[in-house]
């Protein structure tokens, strides 16, 4: 896909097109893409790397469905604007500290139908992060520390269902939505 001389575009929906390289040209200076959706897509991390150096003021991304088995540190580092991040219905394994902490302005994050079955510590110590989905996963163990030391005290809506739950210690004080339906906890 070539995406040249445009101007004035706010989104990209590239969806489902089996496509597997990006290729951005000259973009005009002046396009500020609020949205970036590959979605159904078999991207590579290099390729998305590429797209982030040029639209670091993008605050939506869609990558369902993305083939996405895991993610390269920092990938989405250089969306320094991002709130809206959806990584459902991949193949991710894990979550690891490093792959929001740039994103400290992200709002909401959708890991839900993945095959996330660990959470690093701190892994989601984001400031502005508001509602987390998590459902359908095979994640068993959550400790206060997932959260990171300062706990997130913004974090309104957890969707922690279909999991394999067994233990779970979480102390956040805002919560207004907890969702826990078919899980392992007694």
């Amino acid at each position: 896909v070539s995406l040249e001389t445009l101007e004035n575009l706010e989104k990209i929906m590239l969806v489902q097109t089996s496509m597997s390289k990006i290729r951005l040209g000259s973009l005009n200076k002046r396009v500020f893409l609020k949205t970036l959706d590959f979605s159904n897509n078999k991207l590579l991390d290099d390729q998305l790397l590429n797209v982030s150096v040029q639209f670091k003021d993008t605050y939506e991304i869609v990558l369902r469905n993305a083939s996405l088995i895991s993610i390269a540190d920092g990938l989405f580092s250089h969306f320094l604007q991002l709130t809206n991040l959806d990584l459902a219905y991949n193949r991710l394994e894990m979550v690891k500290k490093s792959y929001f902490m740039s994103n400290q302005l992200l709002v909401i994050l959708n890991l839900s139908h993945n095959r996330i079955g660990v959470l690093e510590p701190g892994s989601f110590n984001i400031k502005a992060l508001r509602g987390l989905d998590l459902s359908f996963n095979i994640i068993k163990i959550i400790t206060a520390e997932t959260f990171g030391k300062e706990m997130n005290h913004n974090l309104a809506d957890l969707n922690l269902n279909n999991n394999m739950l067994s233990f779970l210690e979480i102390y956040i004080k805002r919560m207004s939505a907890f969702f826990l339906k078919d899980n392992n906890l007694k």
